[in-house]
């Protein structure tokens, strides 16, 4: 049975980090939608809906 060693200072460090950066990233996440055969803006925006609702 391998002893158990304490986590470096270094890896703390790692460790904290991701837990502050990785849940921003949730927030900066903003679908790109292009309109396909010239779409009117309405068409668009229902897009963006649908495509958002789909994804959460």
């Amino acid at each position: 049975m391998e002893a158990y060693t304490k986590p470096t200072k270094q890896l703390k460090t790692i460790a904290a980090f991701l837990t502050v950066t990785l849940p921003l990233s949730v927030f900066a996440q903003n679908p790109m939608v292009y309109p396909a055969q010239e779409q009117r803006p309405d068409q668009m925006s229902k897009d963006r809906f649908e495509c958002h609702n789909w994804a959460v």
